[in-house]
């Protein structure tokens, strides 16, 4: 996970999280330019303003940030934080994959039963064809007698 400092601030800041939208993407043989917006309104104080969540690849030394609007602002700098993700412990890592592996069988199985179903269905397709062909029309049950199957 990947946070982005802002700091219009000395150490005493109320710090607040912002969620910034990706407004433009400018993209190169090797990089590309991203410009993200996020939208405050601050009361006159001193905050650190935090964008959690950008992708862990940002050049620190490419981040740059800017204002707009009528209100006095004075910016002390960005900085580029990497925060780890805890490792998950290796028993649920293996639960997870015990789990995959189950309902993988379990899908390999219905496909299975699945094809068989088809083949069955082909079989009897293929009878009903058959039969259709060679039995003459003639033949009904009005002219079938069980006597003479006896």
């Amino acid at each position: 996970m990947v946070w982005f400092f802002l700091f219009i601030t000395y150490a005493s800041a109320s710090e607040i999280e912002v969620e910034s939208k990706i407004n433009q993407v400018t993209v190169y043989s090797d990089s590309a330019l991203v410009t993200r917006i996020a939208n405050l309104k601050l009361n006159p104080r001193v905050y650190k303003v935090i964008f959690p969540n950008l992708i862990p690849e940002v050049d620190e030394n490419s981040l740059r940030v800017s204002k707009e609007g009528e209100a006095e602002v004075k910016l002390f700098g960005a900085q580029l934080k990497k925060e780890f993700l805890e490792e998950i412990s290796s028993e649920r890592i293996k639960q997870l994959k015990d789990q995959i592996q189950r309902l993988e069988d379990e899908i390999k199985q219905l496909q299975n039963f699945k094809e068989i179903l088809l083949e069955e269905k082909n079989f009897l397709d293929s009878i009903r064809l058959f039969s259709k062909e060679q039995i003459p029309k003639r033949f009904s049950y009005k002219d079938a007698y069980p006597e003479r199957f006896r």
